[in-house]
């Protein structure tokens, strides 16, 4: 493609300063029969990585259970159990109690019901403690160990946002996108000591408080269910707002993959996330925020160089008086921080100069690749299927159950 010669720049002319939840209800499913051997059976959830106090709790005093690093076993009636983190391990301390047990780990799971809360957060599955020596402090992660598709209950509601009806589509094709992201990156933080993060570092999971009636239906519908290309589960990325159209794999981060290539997502004469809040936006560099980004340098400027075929901004330069500073894909919405200290977000922008500030004009929200979530629900309420809505972000990629093709 053929490179744009485009530099902005400006001159600096002055000087540069140096909670306690209650318990609640939620709809638990019918238990359904288990998934096929070969899809995990649980999945590990980092929660905290660094605590070093917390209080879990069973719901309607429904009891605890919890067991050492030495395999015993402890039951309690009532609690709630506080854990603090200690040199030699990790300290249970009951109510009314001087001296607690310690171990370096817990497992603890509820007696009766299938929740647990955790600093008044309601999680399903069971939570997993290990002490860490984090230098001259001690602390704990926290992890939910939990089967997959209770796993995606609470993660459909928050990663698609819009909990409604005419959404319907867009919720089961989130629920398989969310699922072959799972099974794809099981072991992925494994140095960690669990599996994926419980936020937009992987996917966004609110535990059993941020279930769903519909959301709940949408899992349950599409149960097993993952993107599959050569027999393979695929990578599926997502991101919230494309801006009409995605992005290539090759073109924000590295590698290619042939069902992660940009498509136009125009549906009829208007684009399919064009409802968004974050179709269109606005970011200022003006006082405060541009003396950040400009430190000690008396020009500033933003250079676009090459744009990729989604018209995103594939390689620009930062200029602070004679320093030129290269910077490609996805790596441009971590140089360029929103004055919130957020990520830029997107990469299809213009730069505009204005006396005193820079304003970028930008569409959309996200990396660009793989399924556009806002444009899953414009298609949704355009009558789309959810079949259709996945064939048409991740191209090539086949829908199959785990261990069943889908006829």
């Amino acid at each position: 493609m053929k490179p744009i010669c485009k530099l902005s720049i400006l001159s600096l002319l002055f000087f540069i300063s140096s909670a306690c939840a209650s318990a609640q209800t939620i709809e638990i499913l019918p238990e359904t029969q288990p998934l096929p051997a070969t899809e995990p059976e649980t999945i590990a959830i980092g929660l905290m990585l660094n605590a070093s106090n917390i209080k879990i709790d069973s719901p309607f005093n429904g009891g605890i259970s919890a067991v050492d690093a030495d395999g015993a076993r402890y039951l309690f009636p009532s609690g709630p159990l506080q854990l603090t983190a200690l040199s030699e391990g990790i300290m249970r301390i009951l109510p009314f109690e001087e001296n607690g047990r310690i171990s370096k780990s817990w497992r603890i799971k509820p007696l009766s019901g299938d929740s647990i809360s955790v600093d008044g957060k309601f999680y399903r599955g069971e939570i997993y403690l290990e002490h860490k020596n984090n230098g001259d402090s001690y602390c704990f992660s926290v992890v939910n160990i939990i089967d997959i598709e209770n796993y995606l209950r609470g993660v459909v509601p928050r990663e698609i946002g819009f909990v409604r009806l005419e959404n319907f589509e867009a919720m089961k094709a989130q629920a398989v996108a969310a699922r072959t992201y799972a099974v794809r990156n099981i072991g992925k933080r494994k140095n960690l000591g669990f599996d994926l993060f419980a936020t937009s570092e992987d996917q966004n999971y609110g535990g059993a408080g941020a279930e769903t009636l519909i959301t709940d239906s949408a899992v349950k519908v599409t149960e097993g269910e993952v993107l599959v290309w050569n027999g393979e589960v695929i990578d599926a990325f997502y991101h919230s707002t494309c801006g009409g159209h995605t992005a290539s794999l090759s073109d924000v981060w590295s590698g290619e993959k042939p069902y992660l290539v940009g498509v136009d997502d125009m549906l009829g004469d208007s684009a399919a996330c064009s409802n968004s809040k974050y179709f269109h936006w606005t970011e200022i560099y003006s006082d405060t925020s541009l003396r950040t980004f400009a430190g000690s340098a008396k020009k500033i400027g933003i250079g676009i160089l090459e744009r990729d075929a989604s018209g995103r901004n594939k390689v620009i330069e930062i200029v602070r008086d004679e320093n030129r500073e290269i910077v490609r894909g996805d790596m441009i919405r971590r140089k360029l921080l929103r004055s919130d200290g957020g990520l830029l977000r997107s990469t299809l922008f213009e730069v505009i100069p204005e006396t005193g500030a820079l304003r970028l004009l930008g569409r959309g929200w996200g990396h660009g690749i793989g399924m556009c979530q806002m444009g899953a629900i414009g298609r949704a309420r355009a009558g789309w299927k959810y079949q259709e809505i996945l064939l048409h972000y991740y191209t090539g990629a086949e829908i199959k159950r785990m261990g069943i093709e889908l006829q």
